[in-house]
């Protein structure tokens, strides 16, 4: 790799480190240029690797998912993954309460959220058929159905005050992987 695909990779890698902790304190609507001053980069930059503030939220979103894929490639296989996997992708949903609605006011919302949720199949298909084998998840769920669990959670996130969010969403959780059993 040379020298500068290292620094646009570390860059990029700033940049998104940023957008969480800037989102996290002044939510998904807080300015780009406050992101680039944390990341200790020119706003030039965070442009040259996400053109919007959309592309900057679902890349976001992105490392979440990064995050559940290690995840299941770690415990592929074992007892437990499917519904850790399924925790993990809500927790990085939790973290960025108003993504989707964000996303769905995109120019291009249908690819930002085609592509998440092409993203998220691909990463639950395996886990999903080993918690079905393993007989933890009945025969008949599919990927579609971790969809509507997943927004699901989007809209117990949209609907509870921050202080009884967490609590709603492993209830809401609970009971929707509950429904997925045989």
């Amino acid at each position: 790799m040379t020298s500068a695909r290292r620094d646009a990779a570390r860059n990029r890698a700033a940049v998104i480190a940023a957008a969480e902790r800037v989102f996290a304190a002044r939510g998904l609507s807080a300015p780009l240029s406050e992101v680039a001053r944390e990341a200790g980069v020119g706003r030039a930059t965070v442009y040259r690797h996400f053109p919007d503030r959309y592309a900057l939220a679902a890349g976001l979103y992105g490392r979440h998912l990064d995050d559940a894929a290690r995840l299941a490639a770690e415990r592929a296989g074992q007892p437990g993954t499917f519904e850790a996997v399924v925790r993990r992708i809500a927790d990085g949903q939790r973290q960025l309460a108003g993504l989707f609605p964000l996303l769905r006011s995109a120019p291009d919302a249908a690819g930002h959220l085609d592509a998440l949720g092409e993203r998220i199949g691909t990463l639950v298909t395996r886990p999903l058929a080993d918690a079905i084998e393993l007989g933890e998840v009945s025969p008949d769920v599919t990927v579609a159905d971790v969809h509507l669990v997943l927004m699901m959670v989007e809209g117990v996130l949209a609907s509870q005050d921050d202080d009884a969010r967490d609590a709603a969403l492993d209830r809401g959780l609970t009971i929707a992987l509950a429904g997925l059993r045989p």
